[in-house]
């Protein structure tokens, strides 16, 4: 069988803050109508010294109002945190394994398994052919313009082969024309979109930045790999949405932490091919 390992999700908030379920989805089935009141994993009190621990994102003055509360669901696919209102810019914190990151602001990011990488996650992230060709033909014209950096790459390295390389794949992708379709644009795009989806299996999620605000000198990643991912809410009326389904509230300096367990993995049947 097939192993598929599932989203586990914990909801570190504040004490008075009350959480809200939506479906969002009719045609889904639940065990319950979950209500604020009504969870099936209460909130649990945690110290202020294991707060400033496991969760960084919360800040100082914060640590001694703050409960945790696992979701009672998991998500097979993806998880999708932003703005209830899709108009509004989504704004966040975020650290991956233990490493706090900027300040995001963006038009919302997805978490996802394995199972969830041929889907949201693959159309979110492919390169199109054109976008690869017009890649091509801008490393072309920057190729062409370093002539002097040229001559110092070869008196330090002694070749320029990697330099040569770009060249004659930019030579092959028609660069003074609009016709894209060639083997070299078709080759490079789809070696980079068959790299995009992961295992089932794999005990990592992945994460994507929708859209991200930048000033154009922000270098970090859009995009990345994590054992373990904490998102502390800077938006007034956001959501968790589980596989496009089901939706939790996400109060504003509340952090999402979440976590892959084995025990929590799908055993899916495989079948045989008997032809």
């Amino acid at each position: 069988c097939i192993w598929r390992n599932r989203l586990r999700v914990s909801l570190v908030h504040n004490t008075n803050q009350q959480l809200r379920f939506t479906l969002l989805d009719k045609r889904k089935w639940v065990v319950q109508e979950w209500t604020s009141e009504k969870l099936d994993c209460p909130p649990e009190y945690i110290l202020p010294s294991v707060i400033e621990r496991e969760y960084p994102l919360v800040p100082q003055y914060a640590r001694s109002t703050m409960v945790r509360t696992s979701l009672p669901l998991l998500a097979l696919n993806e998880v999708f945190i932003g703005e209830s209102v899709s108009a509004r810019v989504s704004k966040y914190e975020l650290g991956v394994d233990g490493v706090n990151l900027l300040r995001r602001k963006s038009s919302g990011m997805i978490v996802v398994t394995g199972t969830g990488s041929t889907s949201w996650y693959l159309q979110g992230t492919a390169l199109s052919p054109h976008t690869v060709a017009e890649v091509l033909k801008v490393a072309k014209a920057v190729y062409v313009e370093r002539d002097g950096e040229r001559a110092e790459y070869r008196r330090h390295h002694g070749s320029t082969q990697s330099l040569s390389v770009i060249n004659r794949l930019v030579e092959q992708t028609n660069p003074q024309n609009d016709h894209l379709e060639n083997s070299v644009v078709r080759e490079i795009t789809e070696r980079y979109n068959a790299r995009l989806p992961f295992d089932p299996e794999d005990r990592r999620m992945a994460y994507v930045i929708f859209e991200p605000m930048s000033d154009g000198t922000d270098m970090e990643p859009s995009r990345g790999y994590a054992s373990n991912l904490q998102v502390r809410s800077l938006m007034l009326d956001s959501h968790l949405v589980f596989d496009g389904a089901r939706a939790f509230s996400f109060p504003y300096g509340s952090v999402a932490e979440f976590s892959i367990d084995p025990s929590d993995a799908l055993c899916c049947i495989r079948l045989r091919n008997h032809s």
